[in-house]
């Protein structure tokens, strides 16, 4: 199983980070008014306003959910198996094939890790 999630850029404020939580982040799940912070030193992605995704790529946010009006997204698959690198790079082709084919989007595939760390959307 590859988790998958996607965040909308264009209700980011800053960078998105992958980084621990120091449990201060707040964090809205989708649907929910009611602030929910991640636990200190839980992995979590996140921007200078906040937590846009907890438990990896499992909790999102309603800040920055995809709509039917989001234009500039970033879309996550992880895969925390490095024998699983051929699988992984199978679903990220799919996933940027259905996105040109299906909503006529654009797409730039860039896989991180330990070696690769940062990438410029």
């Amino acid at each position: 199983m590859f988790p998958c999630g996607g965040e909308d850029l264009d209700q980011m404020e800053g960078d998105l980070r992958l980084a621990l939580a120091d449990g201060t982040e707040p964090f809205m799940t989708i649907g929910s008014d009611e602030n929910d912070p991640p636990k200190e030193g839980e992995v979590v992605y996140k921007d200078d306003a906040g937590c846009v995704c907890r438990c990896w790529n499992w909790r999102e946010a309603d800040r920055t959910k995809l709509t039917e009006d989001t234009k500039n997204a970033i879309l996550v698959i992880e895969s925390l198996e490095s024998n699983r690198e051929g699988e992984l790079k199978e679903a990220l082709e799919s996933l940027s094939k259905l996105v040109n084919v299906l909503l006529g989007g654009t797409t730039e595939i860039q896989v991180l890790n330990k070696e690769n760390r940062e990438m410029e959307i």
